[in-house]
């Protein structure tokens, strides 16, 4: 989402003109930043902490949560009055990407750092919305093309920062969902959150912390594994996956042995993504694979408990969120409200065999990397008629409106295209 932000602001940034000028925050913040970068271009992993002996207090000055608004504030003064400075969302954006892969990574050790990175991404969203409902001010009586250009591009991203604050807001919570956090950085997470998006905006609250619950299962079978995560791709065939029960597509497989298969489940090979990792451990995924090979003439047994394994899983688990508001006619709806009515339709009809990652399940495309996104033709041709090549069906029975903001949902949670929105009238037009 980030990349987003910044690709925004990059375009307009890029068609600003004026005198030099830089406030004295903003360039005094661009400096140390740009100083802090160059030595983290020969840092190994991982990132600078704040306890670091090294780099850690010079971090700790850039990310300031005092420091955050004086700076942003300042720098968006700058972008209304069409004054040229450093681009500081552009210059954030490596440092803000490294420590949200850091965090996901390791949440207990980089919180403190993501937290405060995250705080910048929100007061840059939040300047945003003010900064995009600005008109610009015209040189003369007559705006020029290029003016009238940018005119409309700042109509554009009026849409555009409201789509992006719930999807921040929506991603956030996620991770408080996961228990990403401590009790006080999942509070402060959510604080942010709600900065961006209410709940009553249309974007469902994480259960409070108080009310995750442990609970513990057994270790499921390999049938129960493969109806669960394995058999959108294995009881079709979809792209070449190899189909339960076929004898000539398994046994090449089944020569090459169970720790090879195994090897190949977790990691991933070729199109399929690495299965490892998720809901499932390693020996319920060592049950399925015996599963799946021996439907097709294998004879592995099936693999015991490892030794010093209790034979249980633990998980967390909360209470359910609370029910949907009324339905809002589509006529009305906010962009939030359609980008949500856009993630239910994929959750509802996508993500079992894209993922509700976008990864894909399998041999099922990483939307993250398809080129289709670019085409909004494409795109909506190969929802309403499905495709040959990768075996989707035809999801032509979903409603125009359906159709539409789910384009636009995968576009801006998978994609970095920033291409036009998606309508209903477009999805119309392509019906045939």
């Amino acid at each position: 989402m980030l990349r987003l932000i910044i690709l925004v602001f990059g375009i307009l940034g890029a068609s600003l003109h004026g005198v030099a000028w830089a406030g004295e925050n903003v360039r005094v913040f661009a400096s140390e930043l740009l100083a802090f970068e160059s030595r983290q271009v020969l840092q190994p992993e991982p990132p600078v902490k704040y306890s670091d002996a090294s780099g850690g207090a010079e971090l700790r000055k850039l990310l300031d949560p005092v420091r955050a608004p004086i700076v942003v504030n300042e720098y968006f003064e700058g972008v209304e009055k069409q004054l040229s400075e450093p681009e500081v969302t552009k210059l954030l954006q490596p440092l803000m990407v490294r420590y949200e892969k850091a965090f996901d990574a390791n949440p207990r050790a980089y919180e403190e750092e993501y937290l405060d990175a995250l705080n910048w991404t929100v007061l840059i969203l939040q300047r945003s919305v003010r900064s995009s409902a600005l008109a610009l001010p015209a040189r003369s009586a007559a705006p020029s093309e290029e003016e009238a250009a940018m005119q409309r591009l700042l109509e554009s991203l009026k849409g555009l920062t409201d789509t992006m604050l719930g999807l921040v807001s929506k991603g956030i919570r996620s991770k408080v969902a996961k228990d990403m956090f401590s009790e006080a950085g999942g509070k402060r997470a959510l604080e942010m959150a709600d900065r961006l998006a209410p709940p009553s905006a249309g974007v469902t609250a994480a259960a409070p912390l108080s009310s995750v619950q442990t609970q513990t299962r057994n270790l499921v079978s390999g049938e129960q594994v493969y109806r669960a995560q394995c058999i959108a791709c294995h009881a079709t065939g979809i792209a070449g996956s190899p189909k339960q029960g076929d004898v000539a597509a398994w046994a090449p497989r089944i020569r090459s042995g169970l720790a090879s298969m195994l090897q190949s489940t977790l990691k991933g090979k070729g199109a399929m993504g690495a299965q490892g990792g998720g809901d499932f451990q390693d020996i319920e995924l060592a049950r399925a694979v015996v599963y799946l090979a021996n439907s097709a003439g294998g004879r592995f047994p099936e693999p015991p408990v490892p030794a010093g394994h209790p034979g249980t899983v633990t998980f967390t688990v909360r209470p359910p969120p609370p029910p949907p508001p009324p339905a809002v006619p589509y006529a009305v709806m906010s962009a939030t409200q359609k980008m949500v009515l856009g993630e239910r339709t994929y959750a509802s009809n996508c993500a079992a065999c894209h993922q509700a990652n976008g990864r894909g399940a399998g041999p099922i495309p990483d939307l993250h990397k398809t080129s289709t996104f670019a085409k909004t033709d494409a795109v909506i041709d190969v929802v309403l008629h499905g495709s040959k090549n990768s075996a989707m069906p035809s999801w032509r029975a979903l409603q125009n409106e359906e159709i539409a903001e789910v384009i636009n949902y995968m576009r801006f949670k998978f994609s970095s295209e920033l291409a036009q929105f998606v309508t209903p009238e477009d999805v119309r037009s392509r019906r045939k």
